[in-house]
């Protein structure tokens, strides 16, 4: 897919003005003349707003990055976010990914999405649990959802995916 190596592009061009330090109407500037060269190049729309960037493909569909903290916009309500620092987070095409990082062990973060998961009415299609994290997946209506733990340092990293099902 096109649109994601473009997004990966942007991303890094955004990176380095970021990086740069520079002040807020020079940013402003390398971010208009960044989103306005990759349009010319591409035929895609690049917008950046705080910590939000949206890229546009030709054909409309809609990539988004944040880094400010919070869940993608129309995340779904019944799917269990644990209580950490959301450290970026990304919506595509009814995609959504949240990358969370915690204090606690991975173990007690793996209980508690398990648990969750099951109080919202998921059913659990795959797990998998090692002393280092694991893996959950489920399935609800036409939903699937994923968590990824893993042991990061002293603390835990979760990884939330969740997406349409395929069709069969």
């Amino acid at each position: 897919m096109r649109l994601i190596r473009y997004a990966f592009a942007v991303l890094l061009i955004v990176g380095a003005l970021i990086g740069a330090g520079c002040d807020k109407i020079a940013d402003k500037v390398a971010e208009e003349a960044a989103e306005g060269i990759v349009k010319g190049a591409t035929g895609i729309d690049v917008e950046a707003d705080g910590d939000d960037v949206t890229i546009t493909g030709e054909d409309g569909s809609t990539f988004t990055v944040t880094e400010d903290g919070d869940l993608p916009k129309d995340w779904p309500e019944d799917v269990p976010v644990y209580d950490g620092t959301i450290v970026s987070s990304m919506a595509t095409g009814g995609n959504f990914t949240v990358n969370i990082e915690s204090d606690d062990a991975a173990a007690d973060v793996y209980e508690w999405c398990l648990s969750k998961s099951e109080d919202e009415d998921w059913t659990i299609t795959a797990k998998y649990e090692s002393d280092d994290g694991g893996m959950i997946s489920g399935e609800k209506d036409d939903q699937r959802m994923q968590y990824t733990i893993g042991k990061d340092g002293e603390g835990t990293s979760l990884l939330i995916w969740v997406g349409p099902k395929e069709e069969e």
